[in-house]
């Protein structure tokens, strides 16, 4: 018996070093767990990166939004300079005269221009503001006759007025509001915006009469010679395109200005001037400004007019000048240098007035603008300019 079981358990012995273990070690049953492990630690590692770059994205917006009354002013005064800075270039190349006495003689004489036809319309633009209010009324009456096609549902959604009342007997309590002019309302941010205005000054005069100092420095700082010369092509690239936008932009726009002032006085309207100027500066808002224009030269109209034919033809004329403006004349001297996605014009217009008001949309194409040309010269951002042209 003792020989039986020696016998068998040798046997054992002897099957078991010579066959494979049933369980194998961890790397031979799952030799893929590495491989997954590496895997899902990329998709970790992503997943990180697009959360740190979504929440950096949303810290900066905040930030702009919230530094607004800094950042306006600034980013206001640096598109200036871009149009300003040849002239004085031009005062000291040719005149020879220093940097801070051609920016003085440039600022003071936009200031000055400024002031001269703030004078000349400031009357007219507060009586017509001061009179909105009644002027309503007047417009109501005269466009009465054509309120008749709406009578019946009128009549209709007063008689579901009556049905839906929960206690038809309950009196409605009139409250009396006190009567405020709209003078009041635009000279109530009149100490902040003036603060903003002298801000800009002077910071347009620094910049001008520095000259090239800023750039010279972050030049100096630059550690390579390839990035010093990037970052000087970048600068003068951003100031030239720039520059040039605005200055065609603002030649159109005194076009448009011109064109509307022969045309109202044409049609009889008072206060020509005033509404030339007020097409020339609202047509810097892209889209928007146009329309704003119409709707005022309407109301306008009606005030001033009792025919209402008569009165239709003011924003008829005023749709056929923007109409040649907005489609031949700035696609022709703008559009070969500048072309951009007008899909990304209106997406900017709408986020800068989101974030900044007025101010913001004034300054959304340029800001557009030096985007682009940051895109087309640094090679990270090529796509994104492609997708941005026209």
């Amino acid at each position: 018996m003792e020989q039986a079981e020696e016998r068998t358990e040798e046997r054992l012995d002897e099957k078991i070093a010579t066959e494979p273990p049933v369980f194998q070690t961890r790397s031979e049953i799952m030799p893929s767990v590495p491989e997954k492990s590496g895997k899902l630690a990329r998709v970790i590692k992503v997943d990180k990166s697009v959360s740190v770059t979504g929440l950096f994205i949303l810290a900066v917006l905040y930030t702009v939004y919230l530094a607004r009354p800094f950042l306006l002013p600034v980013i206001l005064a640096l598109f200036l300079v871009f149009v300003l800075r040849p002239p004085v270039r031009i005062l000291n190349q040719r005149l020879h005269l220093p940097l801070p006495l051609g920016a003085a003689l440039i600022v003071f004489g936009l200031l000055g221009a400024l002031g001269t036809g703030v004078a000349v319309l400031a009357d007219p633009a507060m009586n017509w503001i001061e009179r909105a209010p009644s002027s309503l009324h007047d417009i109501d009456q005269k466009i009465g006759r054509l309120k008749r096609s709406v009578q019946n549902m009128q009549r209709a959604t007063q008689r579901i007025d009556d049905l839906t009342k929960v206690d038809p007997s309950s009196r409605v309590r009139e409250v009396a509001m006190a009567r405020i002019s709209f003078g009041s309302m635009l000279l109530a941010g009149t100490q902040a915006f003036m603060l903003s205005a002298f801000s800009v000054v002077i910071l347009v005069f620094f910049l001008l009469a520095s000259g090239d100092l800023l750039l010279r420095k972050v030049v100096k700082i630059t550690p390579s010679l390839r990035d010093k010369i990037k970052a000087v092509e970048i600068a003068r690239t951003v100031e030239r395109e720039v520059g040039r936008y605005l200055l065609t932009l603002t030649g159109i726009n005194l076009g448009l200005g011109l064109a509307t002032t022969l045309a109202m006085f044409a049609l009889g309207m008072p206060n020509a001037l005033l509404w030339g100027a007020m097409a020339f500066a609202l047509n810097f808002i892209p889209y928007l400004g146009a329309t704003i224009a119409m709707c005022v030269l309407s109301l306008v109209a009606v005030l001033t007019f009792d025919q209402i034919g008569h009165a239709l033809l003011v924003p008829t004329v005023f749709l056929a000048i923007t109409a040649i403006e907005g489609q031949i004349v700035q696609p022709f001297v703008i559009g070969r240098s500048f072309s951009v996605n007008p899909v990304l014009v209106f997406l900017s217009l709408l986020f800068w007035g989101w974030m900044w008001g007025v101010a913001g949309m004034l300054m959304a194409v340029p800001i557009l603008v030096t985007f682009k040309v940051l895109c087309a010269h640094i090679e990270s951002l090529a796509s994104i300019h492609e997708f941005m042209d026209r």
